[in-house]
């Protein structure tokens, strides 16, 4: 019993001894600090000053300079290649949207739907109210100002206003009341009323006009009967120049084709085919008509032209 008591003594001693040394440690480390707070004479306030400086000071120090490209003369040469190739790249496209072949036009056909000939473009003249003597001047102003390019084919609509202001488009016979009034109606009235004038961009601006009948021998005869009266007044839209047309006198009788001596058209071959020409003093072709076949007549300047007029509508399947 007595040993026991010996031993929870010894015990309790050294529990107690144990504690007071861990509360003796903790009082070392506080007077460590206070002593060595007093030996360099730095109060707490300082300290805290110092911790609150401190991240300013290691965010200041860890801040990295931007590093200098190592070719910077390289990098705005890429730089300047990449606009340029941007804006080229822009210029393209706009050219291809303004510049880009446009859809040609519908040909002009026949009654049947059957196409006559290929065609670039399409303007139309108003006639409304205007003499014969202006629209010889409309018809001239656009053969000698349109800018074709080699081969291409313009066709020229006419348009006049009837009652309420409607427009219509010209039929072949109204067309040539207008441009050779005097010419017989016979002929006129053996037209179909589909018909094609234009330009060709040949050897400049090449006027022609593509007729179209259903009876042959009335148009026959009364083109041939008429042929002088369709020069001397359509002539000067097939023409070009200034003055008298040639082939045709100062005599009244010469004027109107009916002097025997003084004739104004003659017969001429031109591919296969029987044609009319009146030439000029070197004797060079500069009106020519002719039926490219019984239903097709071709009136025009000269014997290229015609036989660039016939290859035209041969392609077109309107002739064989």
């Amino acid at each position: 019993m007595e040993e026991s008591d010996i031993n929870l003594d010894s015990l309790n001693e050294s529990g107690a001894k144990n504690q007071e040394e861990q509360v003796k440690a903790l009082h070392t480390f506080e007077g460590d600090v206070l002593e060595a707070l007093k030996r360099t004479k730095t109060s707490v306030t300082d300290i805290a000053v110092a911790e609150q400086a401190r991240p300013k000071e290691i965010s200041e120090q860890t801040v990295i300079a931007p590093e200098e490209p190592a070719h910077p003369g390289r990098n705005k040469l890429l730089l300047t290649i990449s606009g340029i190739v941007v804006i080229a790249g822009i210029v393209v496209a706009g050219a291809y949207w303004f510049l880009k072949p446009k859809k040609p036009p519908e040909p002009p056909v026949t009654a049947s739907g059957q196409q006559i000939i290929a065609i670039d473009l399409v303007k139309t003249i108003d006639l409304t109210g205007r003499t014969y003597k202006e629209i010889i001047t409309a018809i001239q102003q656009e053969r000698d100002t349109a800018a074709l390019r080699v081969s291409a084919t313009e066709a020229i609509t006419f348009a006049q206003k009837g009652e309420g202001d409607a427009t219509h488009a010209l039929s072949a016979q109204e067309f040539l009341s207008q441009i050779a009034p005097d010419m017989s109606g016979t002929f006129g009235r053996a037209l179909e009323k589909e018909f094609v004038f234009g330009l060709i961009g040949y050897d400049g601006n090449q006027p022609f006009l593509i007729l179209r009948t259903g009876a042959f021998e009335s148009a026959y005869d009364g083109l041939l009967q008429g042929e002088v009266d369709l020069y001397r007044q359509a002539g000067p839209v097939f023409v070009p120049g200034k003055g008298p047309l040639p082939g045709l006198s100062t005599s009244t009788l010469a004027y109107f084709g009916t002097d025997p001596e003084h004739q104004v058209f003659r017969d001429k071959v031109v591919k296969n085919l029987d044609t009319r020409v009146v030439t000029n003093e070197s004797g060079k072709t500069i009106f020519l008509y002719a039926f490219a076949d019984q239903a097709t007549i071709v009136i025009t300047t000269n014997e290229k032209t015609f036989s660039e007029v016939v290859e035209r509508l041969k392609r077109a399947r309107l002739i064989n």
